[in-house]
């Protein structure tokens, strides 16, 4: 039995996270039947969680963004009520509505959400021989969910504020049976595997709420002026075969084969079913072979593996209509609920990977090596992709042509100290994965598919995320400033930037290909001490918190010109010399022009943290002699401690404001990350 309690105040005021959990194994074996039973609970209540991005209500946006000149009390507001005028509306103190005060944002904006989360199995196993046993599982996941909002009354966007109510239920339903054994033959052994797994999963989700309050400043459901309701359900389920076999020859030689097929309810009758196989080859050459006295263990492998899924979301392959809440004359009124258009035709993608690796220990166990290298293609993934907005619909899904992964992962296990009382242990890892679209399939006029638009950025300027043809997935792409056949940069005739002809340059890529950790672990007597450092590079990220500190003057670069004014030299459109300089009064012109050049807000996201720092002390077992414990420890933890190097001026490469893939390399104004310090104690009974 396992009990956490977590409890957490976030750097955002009146703002916090609690966790309970409790975590229950009962095991029983009597002759031949074993029952195992597992059950979790977790408790969790999360308060204001903090908004991002340009949503209003962004605190950190309001912060960041607020005039140097106005002190902080005086947006404090007077009272009790922060952030708040005389009247208890929002005190207001820039001309963007849509930029919250961040007291009234923190103390007066409201949002919890209360979940209870069951989930556990119980499996039964009975031995009909001493190779033949089969076994029955049945599991269940089940979360509800309580979250209520508000906005409040006399938010100045929103003067008559909201209140919103909704309870959601989440459920899987897992039960499977199998039959399996194990048996050897001389040199020989195989084990085995046979089974079905019948897979449901339920979403249900009411509430009701709406906007403008009747009577001010009080936020319930049954005071808001046209309540509306959100009822939403669905149901997916998921059939399932599968065998697998393991074939061993004097316990040096093994062969693994598996296969399953699997069957989806979210996809048409004809394309619901795929099948899917691997194979694999392992060798122990150090318990084949007489090797070096160097080599203490020595093992290959080589496989090839498919496997199958990514059926779409419940429904998507239908046209899904909802009632409106006023009739059309004495007649109920309808509409097409849904922006993306239905495509019957999609199918479950399907990713082989052929992998070789290696796993060496050297030098009595002081030196581990592990090493793989593989090849993944992926066809039929489902994808969102933007279409016309002249068919009525904003999107679509599809079955991508051919993307590929290819990579190789390393890890390195060195004892670098081994006495008596003090040990030195180093772990380092690498690993380099590039993903890249081979083929985005045929559009609707048959022709290759160059490219795939995703999610455009929040700066709104052209810049998006995009998959192209040939070029590692999650390119962004976006306005370059433009330049004449020589790289001269082009200005006007007065200085002012002129950005490229179109906004399709690739500028970077949003995923970071290599990453890296380094481990340090040290032991002296019952003293540990270890860190982490992290490390990713590659990729880069769009920086919308840049854009507007450059065109807000809060950027250390918008200090150049301020006195005296900016010198620019570059060439016009026709190949004119520019050699002037730009007023103070035109700066903000200059540096809104040079923010909507995307180039210059692209940064290269590489960086290394201090990860973790660890500090303990265990207790010596002749301490607890006398005690009801077989073990004490104490653990002094601390995370994201610091940054060691990075590229990207004014926030954290890690930063983002989604956690979509389509997201990755776009930034605005998300919150920053914090370090975070706690204490650990474990007792062992």
């Amino acid at each position: 039995m396992a009990v956490s309690d977590l409890r957490n105040q976030d750097i955002m005021p009146n703002a916090n996270f609690n966790r309970q959990t409790v975590a229950l194994n009962v095991n029983s074996k009597l002759k031949k039947v074993s029952v195992n039973v597992s059950v979790n609970y977790a408790y969790q209540d999360a308060q204001n969680r903090p908004r991002l991005s340009d949503s209003p209500g962004n605190a950190n946006f309001s912060v960041v963004t607020k005039p140097r000149e106005i002190p902080y009390d005086v947006i404090a507001g007077p009272g009790e009520k922060q952030g708040a005028k005389e009247d208890l509306t929002e005190l207001r103190f820039q001309g963007n509505t849509f930029s919250t005060n961040p007291y009234w944002a923190a103390y007066q904006f409201y949002r919890r959400d209360i979940s209870n989360r069951l989930f556990g199995n119980v499996s039964a196993r009975y031995d009909l021989t001493s190779w033949l046993y089969v076994m029955g599982r049945v599991g269940t996941d089940f979360t509800n969910r309580d979250q209520a909002s508000t906005e409040a009354y006399g938010t100045a966007y929103k003067p008559l504020g909201d209140y919103n109510e909704s309870y959601i239920n989440r459920r899987e339903d897992n039960m499977e049976i199998m039959v399996g054994g194990e048996k050897r033959f001389n040199d020989f052994s195989v084990d085995y595997l046979v089974g079905g797994n019948r897979m449901r999963n339920t979403n249900k989700q009411k509430g009701t709420g709406g906007n403008d309050l009747v009577v001010p400043f009080f936020h319930s459901v049954n005071n808001v002026k046209a309540p509306g309701r959100i009822f939403d359900f669905s149901q997916i389920g998921i059939n399932s075969i599968y065998g697998s076999a393991n074939f061993g020859y004097k316990n040096w030689l093994y062969l693994n084969v598996t296969g399953r097929q699997d069957q989806f309810s979210t996809l048409s009758a004809e394309n619901n079913s795929l099948f899917y196989p691997s194979a694999g080859v392992s060798a122990v050459l150090s318990d084949a072979f007489k090797l070096p006295a160097a080599i203490n263990f020595a093992k290959i492998r080589a496989s090839w593996a498919q496997v199958g899924g990514g059926g779409p979301n419940p429904y998507a392959l239908n046209v899904q209509y909802g009632l409106l809440s006023a009739p059309h004359g004495s007649a109920n009124a309808g509409q097409i609920t849904t922006g993306s258009i239905p495509n019957p035709d999609l199918s479950p993608y399907t990713s082989s990977e052929l992998e070789f690796g290696a796993d060496l220990r050297l030098f009595q166990n002081r030196l581990g090596i592990d090493f793989a290298i593989y090849s993944r293609t992926t066809t039929n993934d489902i994808l969102n992709a933007g279409i016309s907005a002249i068919s009525g619909f904003g999107s679509t899904q599809i079955n991508v042509g051919e993307l590929t992964n290819k990579g190789f992962e390393l890890m390195l296990n060195v004892a670098a100290v081994n006495k008596k009382n003090f040990n030195w242990d180093v772990t380092i890892n690498m690993a380099n994965n590039v993903s890249e679209a081979v083929n985005l399939g045929l559009d609707a006029k048959g022709q290759p598919i160059q490219f795939l638009n995703y999610n455009e950025s929040r700066v709104r300027q052209g810049e998006r995320v995009r998959h192209i043809v040939g070029e590692q997935l999650g390119a962004i792409v976006g306005w370059t400033h433009a330049t004449d056949a020589s790289g001269n940069k082009i200005y006007t005739e007065d200085g002012m930037p002129v950005r490229s002809a179109d906004a399709n340059s690739i500028l970077g890529y949003g995923r970071q290909p290599f990453s890296g950790g380094l481990i340090n672990a040290f032991s002296y007597k019952n003293f540990t001490l270890s860190f982490l450092i992290d490390l990713r590079s590659g990729g880069s990220i769009f920086s919308g918190t840049n854009w507007l500190a450059y065109r807000w003057g809060l950027h250390q670069e918008t200090l150049e010109g301020r006195s005296g004014g900016l010198k620019v030299q570059g060439v016009t459109a026709t190949g004119t010399p520019v050699n002037v300089t730009v007023p103070v009064e035109r700066l903000s012109d200059y540096w809104a022009r040079y923010s909507d050049i995307t180039e210059y807000l692209v940064y290269d996201a590489s960086f290394a943290k201090l990860r973790e720092l660890a500090i303990g002390f265990k207790l010596p077992k002749t301490a607890l002699k006398n005690l009801p414990i077989e073990s004490l420890s104490i653990q002094l933890v601390g995370r994201n401690l610091a940054m060691l190097w990075s590229n990207v001026p004014n926030i954290d490469p890690e930063s983002a404001y989604s956690s979509s893939g389509a997201d990755q390399g776009l930034e605005f104004f998300a919150m920053p990350l914090t370090r975070n310090v706690g204490i650990n104690l474990s007792v062992g009974f």
